[in-house]
């Protein structure tokens, strides 16, 4: 039988046992104020959903960058998904992922995106899949769940980059099956800073909408570079938070 009223050393007992919230490590993104909220880095070996925002419905490719930006840094090849198969290996350098790296797939249509990404993730693959939306509810929240738990039991990172799907997202975001998600983001392109009198790097705004143990916000970004000893991302400026950016996301 549980003890009704448990004492302090059994509550401590009880939150030792539990199993830590980034159970494979973490990786630091590069700028303090955005690595303090996820709770010290990325957590590897988790899934991760990043909507993009923008002209065309999400089009631009901010969210392809970001992605990239935090692969370079991961050891090990990277299956990416497509079912649109538009994606550019090449320009990928710039974010400090090698081509090279990659293992492409282009299935016919979501619903095999992300039966695809399952068996990536399962195999212990470092995994991306692009996918509409509509299929993410259309699965329930079963689909969610299976790819974070093979995330987990693998130590696999997966990254959900949902396309055509925001504002929509924002307005029925528990209808799309993301709770699973470890974290929860939201980019957009930005103008980005003119460097000698030439336009700069690409320059994105950027917020994070959930993380696990950590916290809500907003920041303009950068990419860190090529260099895979650089990091992920720079910061260009910190962004006030909303009344929502400082609640702090628990444990679940």
């Amino acid at each position: 039988m549980p003890d009704p009223n448990p004492t302090t050393a059994t509550l401590a007992r009880l939150r030792a046992a539990l199993p830590p919230l980034a159970r494979h490590g973490r990786l630091p993104l590069g700028p303090r104020a955005l690595d303090a909220a996820l709770g010290g880095g990325l957590a590897l070996g988790a899934l991760h959903a990043v909507a993009e925002a923008g002209p065309a419905g999400g089009t631009g490719g901010a969210g392809t960058g970001f992605v990239a930006c935090i692969l370079g840094r991961l050891a090990g090849p990277v299956l990416w998904i497509s079912p649109r198969a538009d994606l550019f290996p090449a320009g990928l350098i710039r974010f400090g992922l090698d081509p090279a790296r990659l293992l492409l797939a282009a299935p016919a249509d979501d619903t095999a995106s992300l039966a695809a990404m399952e068996t990536g993730l399962r195999a212990g693959v470092t995994t991306v899949g692009e996918i509409g939306g509509g299929e993410i509810a259309a699965t329930g929240r079963l689909g969610g769940r299976r790819l974070a738990l093979a995330c987990l039991d693998q130590g696999a990172t997966g990254f959900l980059l949902l396309r055509r799907v925001w504002p929509r997202w924002k307005d029925r975001a528990g209808r799309e099956d993301l709770s699973a998600a470890f974290t929860r983001w939201r980019i957009a392109p930005s103008p980005s800073r003119c460097q000698h009198g030439e336009p700069g790097e690409p320059c994105w705004h950027l917020r994070l909408l959930a993380a696990r143990g950590g916290t809500e916000g907003q920041w303009l970004v950068e990419p860190g570079g090529e260099d895979d000893a650089a990091p992920a991302l720079r910061l260009v400026a910190g962004l006030a938070a909303d009344a929502a950016g400082s609640r702090i996301r628990a444990a679940g």
